[in-house]
């Protein structure tokens, strides 16, 4: 996972928050969502750190990293 204090780490910070204020307000029905948006703020997390370390912050403009983000979705 990224530092805390990178671009990459704040992000995902905000996703897992989300994530878990949507499994609160959801509950025990929406776990199999959350899993899934858990998962995809991984993959993100993975997928951007990986970039911002070669490109630095410039990295969510580069076609390529969104690109690969957008694999994340699915």
């Amino acid at each position: 996972m990224p530092p805390e204090d990178s671009i990459s780490g704040k992000a995902y910070e905000q996703c897992i928050a989300i994530v878990d204020l949507a499994e609160q307000m959801g509950g025990s029905q929406s776990s199999k969502e959350v899993n899934a948006l858990r998962e995809r703020c991984n993959c993100q997390a993975k997928t951007s750190w990986k970039y911002e370390e070669e490109y630095g912050w410039s990295f969510v403009s580069r076609p390529d990293a969104q690109a690969e983000l957008k694999k994340c979705e699915s």
